[in-house]
């Protein structure tokens, strides 16, 4: 059979053809005629009013129908799309044929063996109802005001328990509906819907398979659920919306079966595979335990609308965001009123869906396996489950924008590592920030060689951290240089920690400093070796340090923070009087403010404070030029360095005890101390000193203190800022006494036990006794803190 498409009406689909046109049990009830549909049936109804009663003779085209041909006698149409429209036109043109006394017309093209040719297979109810409304008809003078569907209930061939068929109650919805339309429509207007040479309104009818359809390819042409769904009315009102606007739209080639190709306009073309090939592809993804997909292809429409309309109205476009980052679900009639519609988008919208399909596989992809700057199935599933974040959205845009214009592989991976680097390192907190950003991509889309525009120190490039446009400049030049270049640059990018970001790998190469000075790193064949055996190597030890701390510093016993503070001190100032370690992961404005990251981002013209960064970076540098650093034994040797800082005398006390005991930086879950000065420090259990929270000397003695032979030893953390944490410790004897810290060290005694044990610490210079408290004097080094653990290892001697 020719599978070409063919112009009909629905009287000639009967008539001509003699086709016996079933809805198979697979597909889903009649859905135009529920309540729920209202806007639907009345915008449809609108249009078929518009075409019957108007006074051109042109034929009004509703698009495919297309099934397949069944049955012995090969005349059984199977529709795969149309079941909607079909039914309503069925129920159209047996009411005017009843209303202008033309049922005999009627009745000899519909009705077979005193059976309906069009019926519904879905439930017997509906198959006996098409039968009888055929049958029996009614008489319009009859009607006299009341509804159509209360005359018909009233006559003797209707089933009380019919009533309860989805598809019987919603085509008696539609009949009120075309009664109230057409009640005043008369025989020219049936004989234009009737007409055989010139019919009013037709379809294009095409057979798509003339060995059946599987019951697979139904339930996913039909797996929109047994409810109206929100793509059902955008799908409706947007196929409608291309069919007004075709002036302004491109035509589009297609292919039926693989051959016989030709041009539709732009409706024709979206509505053609947006039940076919587009169809395929979100079935691949569809929520399975509904066996939909019309919510997933309704989030990927969403995005689309939402990153063309933030191009154009920019900041005004956040109206279609939830606050959480979530797109809106709105209706098709709220996007058109915001005029979110353009034919920017049109076009964009087609452009990815022909992008993405594929013939029997989920998504096509363009990336190599191997490429990591661009996932493009998890994306995917991501904007289809209305889950993307920022970065997400703009990869996205930035991804098939670049495609649409440029198919060269090559350049795709180039630009998207670009776009990786430049988004997963710039921070997005509003709106605002991701608008930057995707109207710098957009520029940069118009940019012909991208690379080389990086390579331009004055070319203009915003919307993203500018340290990380820096990077990207210098990194263009290299990546441009030779093969060697590129393969290292590549390499420290996909580093899990790094993610893009290696900027202090070119700093402690030297790399910085020759851009910085000569705007280029055209240097000669001896520098260009030796530079990059310097990046070679500070890449390889900042990989092996950061593979094993990558999700957790405690996994390394915190050793690499104990390194570099050995070197000085690296932390970060969270306030006027509190440090962060850089010890944690914990929490998002840790991985983001205060992190190794942070820390290591590559300082360019435009950094604030530059040399704060900059003195804090050296102390990394240190670490890994220490003689002791061993590629091979990074564990080791971070170790071997904390030990050997140890021994240097001028090491102030607070940082020697976080560099010798680790749990004292385990003890801050997310890595914050307060730092007044030497003699006024605290460990936060959390962020803020109205959470638990200990102060260092005392808790260092406090975790000393534990192994010796002590009847019981409590460490009470505090909440507030006012209150000091002590230890309390009882001795075998019952001998108690607390320990704190206040400037120097105190022990507070009850006054009857101190006076008891006072003799035995005659003029001793160490300490001051007065009041029932022992007072030790603080210095820079440890020897207050050994006078007091020496003094309370006598007092358990004492009590022996």
């Amino acid at each position: 059979m020719n599978n070409n498409a063919e112009q009909l009406s629905f009287f000639q689909l009967f008539k001509q053809k003699d086709y016996w046109v079933e809805i198979p049990i697979i597909q889903r009830d009649y859905a135009q005629g529920r309540n729920s549909a209202r806007e639907i049936r009345e915008s449809f109804l609108d249009a078929l009013y518009d075409y019957v009663t108007s006074d051109s003779d042109m034929s009004k085209d509703l698009d495919f129908i297309y099934g397949s041909i069944e049955g012995e006698n090969k005349d059984n149409f199977i529709p795969l799309d149309g079941q909607q429209r079909l039914t309503t036109l069925f129920l159209l043109h047996w009411y005017l044929a009843n209303k202008c006394n033309n049922k005999n017309i009627f009745d000899q093209s519909l009705i077979a063996d005193n059976k309906s040719k069009f019926t519904y297979l879905t439930r017997s109810s509906a198959k006996e109802f098409c039968d009888s409304l055929v049958r029996c008809g009614f008489l319009f003078d009859e009607l006299s005001g009341n509804k159509l569907s209360n005359y018909l209930k009233n006559s003797y061939w209707y089933f009380e328990s019919w009533d309860d068929d989805p598809t019987v109650k919603a085509m008696m919805t539609m009949l009120d509906a075309i009664h109230d339309k057409f009640n005043d429509c008369d025989q020219y207007v049936f004989n234009k819907l009737c007409n055989e040479n010139k019919p009013t309104i037709t379809f294009q009818f095409l057979n798509i398979d003339t060995h059946g359809l599987t019951d697979d390819l139904y339930i996913k042409m039909n797996s929109r659920g047994k409810l109206l769904e929100d793509f059902e009315n955008f799908k409706a009102k947007f196929e409608q919306y291309l069919k007004n606007n075709l002036d302004k739209l491109p035509s589009y080639e297609v292919s039926f079966n693989g051959e016989n190709r030709r041009r539709l306009s732009a409706d024709s073309y979206f509505s053609h595979n947006i039940d076919t090939v587009w169809a395929d592809l979100f079935w691949k993804y569809r929520n399975k335990l509904r066996n939909t997909y019309d919510a997933e292809i309704m989030n990927f429409i969403r995005l689309v609308i939402f990153n063309n309309n933030v191009i154009e109205q920019n900041s005004n476009a956040n109206f279609l965001m939830e606050g959480n980052g979530r797109l809106k679900e709105l209706s098709f009639a709220e996007y058109k009123k915001k005029n979110c519609l353009r034919n920017s988008l049109i076009t964009h919208l087609i452009a990815i869906l022909d992008l993405l399909k594929n013939d029997c596989n989920p998504i096509r992809k363009y990336l190599p396996v191997e490429c990591h700057y661009y996932d493009e199935e998890k994306v995917f599933r991501k904007a289809i489950s209305n889950s993307t974040n920022y970065q997400d959205k703009l990869r996205f845009y930035a991804f098939y924008s670049y495609l649409s214009k440029n198919k060269d592989i090559n350049s795709l991976k180039e630009w998207m590592r670009i776009i990786f680097n430049l988004t997963e390192n710039t921070r997005y907190d509003t709106y605002n920030e991701f608008v930057r950003s995707i109207i710098s991509i957009k520029n940069l889309l118009d940019i012909d060689k991208f690379l080389d525009h990086f390579q331009m120190p004055d070319s203009k490039v915003t919307g993203f951290l500018l340290a990380q446009i820096f990077e990207e400049r210098i990194k263009s030049h290299l990546i441009d240089k030779n093969k060697e270049w590129n393969a290292a640059i590549l390499d420290a990018e996909k580093h899990p920690y790094f993610l893009g970001q290696i900027g202090f790998i070119l700093a402690f190469s030297g790399i910085t400093d020759y851009y910085n000075k000569h705007g280029n790193c055209n240097w000669d064949a001896k520098t260009d070796k030796e530079l990059l055996e310097k990046f070679n190597l500070y890449r390889d030890k900042s990989s092996t340090v950061f593979n094993l701390i990558e999700y957790d510093s405690s996994d390394m016993d915190y050793l690499w923070e104990r390194a570099v503070l050995s070197k000085g001190n690296y932390f970060l100032e969270a306030s006027a009087d509190r440090l962060n370690m850089l010890s944690s992961r914990s929490g998002k404005n840790i991985v983001r403010d205060y992190s190794w990251k942070r820390l290591l981002q590559l300082v360019c013209p435009d950094t604030a404070n530059p040399e704060y960064w900059i003195n804090r970076q050296k102390y990394v540098k240190e670490v890994f030029d220490d003689s002791s650093f061993v590629l091979d034994d990074a564990e080791n040797s971070l170790q071997k360095i904390c030990d050997t800082s140890l021994q240097n005398e001028y090491l102030p006390l607070w940082r020697k005890l976080l560099i010798m005991d680790s749990s004292l930086i385990k003890y801050c879950k997310q890595g914050y101390m307060r730092y007044d000065s030497e003699k006024d420090i605290q460990l936060l259990g959390q962020s803020q000193q109205n959470h638990y929270h200990v102060e260092l000397y005392t808790y260092a003695l406090y975790k000393h203190l534990k192994n010796e032979n002590l009847r019981s030893l409590t460490y009470h953390e505090v909440k507030s800022s006012w209150e000091d944490a002590y230890i309390e410790v009882r001795l075998k004897n019952n001998l108690e006494f607390k320990v704190l810290f206040n400037y120097k060290f105190i022990i507070k005694f009850n006054r009857e036990v101190f006076d008891n044990i006072q003799k035995h610490f005659p003029n001793d210079n160490n300490i001051t006794i007065n009041n029932g408290n022992v007072y030790f004097p603080f210095g820079q080094n440890d020897i207050c803190a050994q006078v007091v653990f020496l003094f309370i290892k006598k007092l358990i001697e004492l009590e022996e």
